[in-house]
């Protein structure tokens, strides 16, 4: 039958119950504002009942579980969004930093120091024998070659300092594998009486979301508590193992499983991004700067070669027995190193002495504008360069960059977009508004006063039972 002591054991349930609630409740509150923290919930459930000749009463309350405001769909939804925000937005930043380098248009471009240097070619066809002319041609040869050589290095320290970066984000996949792995080794043996460890999966899901702005990943939870990650197919953590990524040293690079010859599949976020950049986008602009480069050397070298250069003397390298065969001078070093943006640079004559610079198409012939005309005809048709011009193809490497930098910037603001999406909808049931907690404390602090009302009122009915004796 009912007893006193059955109405106290109700309530003490209802006091611990209650009191672990307000625990809870103050963890959550005290963890608002705690990044990757999940607002924990507290089930309660009624007691196991007893049966009575009489009936069947209740033994009170009981805690459930403390379990975790966590949805799955929702963590799928925003680490697929992870990857691609990851992707643009480093494709984004970082082809704005190349647009940077070259600053066109502007007074003091590669394009600017180009018409310079046609002007000056043109200026000395109307004076030919003007050794000033010669000199502004070599003073504006000087400031063109400079500026393909500060592109050129600018280039080469970015994809260098780029392929150090994707070195650097692949070291923090795999300390992140691990760190993942490790958690995972913690929480098996945890859950395995069937609870929840809600701030170890905390710490592995705020590590996951990490990871999958590196890399695209896809999670598999698993029954006992653990997980596997997964990058193009091939586990990068399985359980309490994991699978180093590593970078190939031969140029172009590929990420790979530590161990295999063959690339990763599928590759974006951080990672990839950082990749492609030095691989595609950096080197082939490199390539075709160095392009362009070549392109001037071989086709101003080809007229100049064929003109009298002054310093040559009265008879030069011309061959009587051939008739008009050139001073064999190059304006620009021929030599192959220097086919290139980076390696561009005079010929030791021209370097040595403007007078070394052709003009004159014949021997001795002082106001013969032949080759200067001829060089700077150059400006509007080149039988080298891509597009037939060297302007033209300097503006398809601009436009290049700047169609790829735009399109990598719309992406990102779409990628960002759908991202902050996603986090606020998983936000709205993972985090803490410290409105509802305070309103679950005073729910719980009332309910925890009433219970001890009952402890009260069976302490004044012992009493009265007591005074039954005396």
């Amino acid at each position: 039958m009912s007893s006193i002591g059955s109405i106290l054991s109700v309530a003490r349930t209802a006091l611990l119950s209650h009191q672990a609630a307000m625990e809870v409740t103050g963890h959550n509150i005290a963890n608002a504002e705690t990044p990757g923290y999940t607002r924990q919930t507290l089930s309660l459930e009624q007691g196991p009942v007893r049966k009575m000749t009489y009936g069947i009463f209740g033994s009170g309350v009981r805690i459930a579980t403390v379990g975790r405001a966590r949805e799955m769909l929702l963590d799928q939804d925003v680490r697929t969004q992870l990857a691609p925000a990851g992707y643009s937005s480093t494709r984004r930043d970082a082809l704005v930093r190349v647009e940077q380098i070259f600053g066109e248009p502007s007074d003091n471009g590669l394009a600017a120091a180009f018409d310079a240097f046609w002007n000056s070619w043109s200026d000395l066809s109307a004076q030919p024998n003007n050794a000033g002319a010669r000199a502004v041609v070599r003073q504006r040869a000087e400031a063109l070659i400079q500026r393909f050589n500060s592109y050129a290095n600018e280039l080469q320290r970015m994809e260098t300092d780029t392929r150090t970066q994707a070195s650097t984000v692949l070291e923090q996949v795999n300390q992140l594998t691990t760190s993942i792995a490790a958690i995972n080794k913690q929480i098996v043996p945890m859950e395995s009486g069937g609870n929840t460890a809600n701030d170890l999966r905390d710490e592995r899901d705020r590590l996951l979301d990490e990871l999958g702005t590196l890399v695209p990943i896809t999670v598999i939870d698993r029954a006992d508590g653990g997980n596997q990650v997964m990058l193009g197919g091939r586990p990068l953590v399985d359980g309490v193992f994991t699978n180093a990524l590593e970078l190939t040293v031969t140029i172009p690079q590929e990420i790979r499983i530590a161990g295999e010859t063959s690339p990763v599949r599928t590759m974006g976020g951080k990672l990839g991004a950082l990749v492609e950049l030095a691989n595609v986008d950096i080197a082939g602009t490199r390539a075709e700067l160095d392009a362009l480069a070549a392109a001037l050397i071989t086709d101003v070298n080809a007229l100049h070669t064929t003109g009298w250069s002054p310093t040559a003397g009265v008879s030069g390298n011309w061959d009587p027995l051939l008739g008009p065969t050139g001073s064999g001078i190059s304006f620009f070093d021929a030599d192959p190193t220097a086919l290139s943006a980076g390696g561009i640079r005079l010929s030791a004559e021209v370097a040595a002495d403007a007078g070394a610079i052709a003009a004159s198409a014949t021997l001795q012939a002082t106001g013969d504008n032949a080759v200067a005309l001829a060089i700077g005809e150059l400006r509007d048709g080149s039988p080298s360069a891509v597009s037939g011009s060297f302007g033209g193809a300097f503006q398809r490497i601009i436009a290049t960059i700047a169609g790829a930098g735009r399109a990598a910037g719309d992406a990102a603001t779409v990628s960002n977009t759908l991202l902050a999406q996603s986090s606020a909808r998983r936000d709205s049931v993972t985090g803490v508004s410290t409105d509802e907690e305070l309103m679950r404390l005073m729910r719980h602090q009332q309910a925890y006063a009433a219970a001890a009302k009952v402890v009260q009122t069976v302490d004044e009915m012992m009493e009265t039972l007591i005074s039954l004796k005396r």
